[in-house]
């Protein structure tokens, strides 16, 4: 199926589930990130890092991004510059610079042996799927008065994936992303929960149809086996109906 890299693969994380997933349908998967990952430390928001990263021999055909932070804070908060700073940085900038260098080298690549006849028509197609998947929130539609930066930055990357999508509709790369509601039992989730009071809601979904990330990442692997997707460009909002 190819090789896959996942960003973002903290222990019980959404981006570990998509590893595991993957493994399991035959690709060939690296992790990377910044919270003890398998194989890589990498800080999406350090660019040289990024760009080291692509140096490796080997080719990331599909790239799933699951980096991000989720700080508390209001307007009101002395401490807001900073925190809007960082979420930026690695919510919405570093995976949108991770995209950029994964898209510059395949367009550079691409007619590099990477190519094979398809056996129905003809034509020339990748050898594998070329994907690079972003999860975002359903936070960029939903306000929430203490998670400023979060919305915010997610809002950022949401939109930043569609123009770069539209950018590159006429190459074989696919890019879009998720925007899943409350992921049940991740490590963010478990953080998050800390800041509640007793009693208080988690999230506005009804019925309590919260996001399984188990099943989100088989829906996230099944789909980078396409190899010319009509998700290019899409932001998939799952959040049982969240408003």
């Amino acid at each position: 199926m190819g090789n896959m890299l996942v960003v973002g693969a903290r222990e019980g994380s959404l981006g570990a589930y998509v590893a595991d997933v993957a493994r399991e349908r035959g690709w060939t998967v690296v992790t990377a990130g910044v919270s003890g990952e398998e194989h890589l430390r990498l800080d999406v928001a350090n660019h040289r890092q990024v760009y080291e990263l692509f140096e490796l021999s080997t080719p990331w055909h599909s790239v799933v991004c699951t980096a991000g932070v989720n700080h508390e804070g209001s307007i009101q908060d002395q401490a807001m510059r900073g925190k809007l700073d960082q979420s930026f940085l690695i919510n919405a900038t570093g995976p949108l610079h991770l995209l950029h260098v994964w898209a510059e080298w395949w367009l550079y690549h691409l007619d590099e042996g990477f190519m094979v006849t398809n056996e129905n028509d003809g034509t020339q197609i990748p050898a594998f799927p070329l994907h690079y998947v972003a999860i975002s929130s359903n936070s960029a539609h939903i306000a929430r008065s203490k998670s400023l930066a979060y919305c915010a930055s997610k809002a950022a990357l949401s939109m930043g994936i569609r123009c770069a999508a539209r950018d590159l509709a006429g190459t074989w790369l696919n890019v879009y992303g998720y925007e899943p509601g409350w992921l049940s039992g991740t490590p963010m989730s478990k953080e998050v929960n800390k800041r509640f009071e007793y009693g208080m809601p988690r999230h506005r979904i009804p019925g309590d149809r919260t996001v399984d990330p188990a099943a989100l990442a088989h829906m996230i692997v099944r789909n980078v086996a396409n190899w010319y997707s009509s998700l290019n460009g899409c932001m998939l909002r799952l959040d049982g109906g969240e408003q």
